[in-house]
């Protein structure tokens, strides 16, 4: 027996109603065309499914066992059609989050909670990378949201400004240049410059380019992972780094090391939600970067964390600017 979905619907509407008129008005077909699918799945079976009677129709023998197969199936479909509306509207399903570093400790962590506190039948699956990477994995499928640096080019994506904050120069509390209102790169150039091993983050790329600008090398003689390693380093005054503020107002509390801001041009950074066409992301993506960029909106692009009191003893924050 070979038959249809939609056969099987007029089927169960027929044994219901016990009249072709009413299960046609009912499933908005016309009475001859339900005749006719009706006539075909009795020639498929090899049975009739009715007997015809005056006032009606009355179920066979093998109507009475069809009729069970087909309400369980039309249950089923009516459940995977429920499953996939889920993942169709976004209320169900996986998103693919790749994250710069700054983002992943800086950001995601209390967004990405305040989403899944939301939809609990959604799974986030982060990974992080560079900025260029990032966005490559964009443009290849291989993620359905970035969040990268907004200095980095991404021709062809859709970008969403996320957060904006501004580079530190983090040093030991008591090194000579932390009582400077704010640094320049050119200041820190006799300094031992403690960089990240991947050159291809956005801070390696500025200040590289700062200084091969500037004709100079950065000295540096050690190389570390990443953001808390820096600031690690600079509190046994192994040199100094540059870190985003709010990282390095996070290890501040625990290690003996200043912040000063950085007086560049480039020092106020952004980053951008990235992803592709919107109408070929699923609709869980779709949701997570409405809540990201809800999270913006709401005047958290710009929000700076409001600083806790420091342990005695502990490090001080020089938050000073240039008089204007």
């Amino acid at each position: 027996m070979r038959t249809d979905l939609l056969t099987l619907k007029l089927f169960v509407a027929v044994y219901e109603e016990l009249s072709i008129a009413k299960a046609s008005d009912r499933a908005h077909i016309a009475p001859s065309a339900l005749s006719k699918r009706l006539s075909d799945l009795e020639g498929a079976i090899g049975t009739s499914l009715f007997h015809r009677l005056r006032n009606g129709l009355e179920p066979t023998p093998a109507a009475e066992a069809l009729i069970r197969h087909a309400r369980l199936i039309m249950r089923e479909v009516s459940q995977m059609e429920t499953d996939l509306k889920d993942f169709t509207v976004g209320h169900k399903g996986q998103v693919r989050v790749w994250s710069n570093v700054w983002g992943i400790v800086q950001y995601l962590p209390e967004d990405l909670s305040e989403f899944l506190a939301r939809h609990d039948r959604i799974h986030i699956d982060l990974h992080e990378d560079v900025s260029p990477a990032i966005i490559r994995a964009v443009e290849e499928n291989a993620a359905d949201i970035g969040i990268v640096a907004a200095e980095v080019p991404a021709p062809g994506l859709h970008l969403v400004p996320y957060r904006t904050d501004r580079l530190v120069v983090v040093l030991a509390a008591d090194h000579p240049l932390a009582a400077q209102p704010c640094l320049r790169l050119a200041d820190m150039a006799s300094d031992q410059i403690i960089r990240t091993r991947n050159k291809d983050t956005a801070i390696e790329r500025l200040m590289s380019r700062f200084f091969a600008d500037a004709g100079d090398l950065l000295r540096s003689r050690i190389s570390v992972s990443g953001f808390e390693a820096i600031c690690r380093m600079a509190e046994t005054k192994l040199g100094i780094g540059v870190v985003p503020e709010m990282t390095a107002r996070r290890y501040m509390l625990n290690m003996k090391i200043a912040a000063v801001p950085l007086d560049e041009p480039w020092a106020r950074r952004t980053l951008n939600i990235c992803f592709a066409d919107p109408a070929t992301l699923p609709g869980a993506a779709r949701l997570l970067i409405d809540h990201l960029k809800a999270s913006c909106a709401s005047g958290h692009c710009d929000r700076e964390p409001r600083a806790k009191a420091l342990p005695a003893g502990g490090s001080a924050y020089a938050d000073r600017r240039h008089p204007r």
